[in-house]
């Protein structure tokens, strides 16, 4: 079951935070590897509600993060 978490006002369509399976498929990597990465403190940005048990990630951070990855490709002459 997919759960989104919006703030107010927010279409749902849109979410702005999602769970950590779900950052992990726009990612294009496997959870494992998110779990990992948010242990060692690297990767994108973690939000830990209550006993931090929930875990959920900003969709334009994980977009922002995706693009700092970015590499332009010279034009040929």
């Amino acid at each position: 079951m997919t759960t989104h978490i919006n703030s107010p006002g927010r279409h749902a369509a849109r979410p702005e935070y999602i769970r950590r399976r779900e950052a992990a498929k726009l990612l294009g990597i496997s959870y494992g590897t998110l779990s990992n990465w948010a242990s060692a403190g690297v990767g994108p940005a973690v939000y830990r509600l209550g006993t931090g048990k929930v875990v959920l990630y900003a969709v334009h951070e994980l977009h922002a993060f995706i693009n700092a990855g970015r590499v332009e490709m010279a034009t040929a002459a």
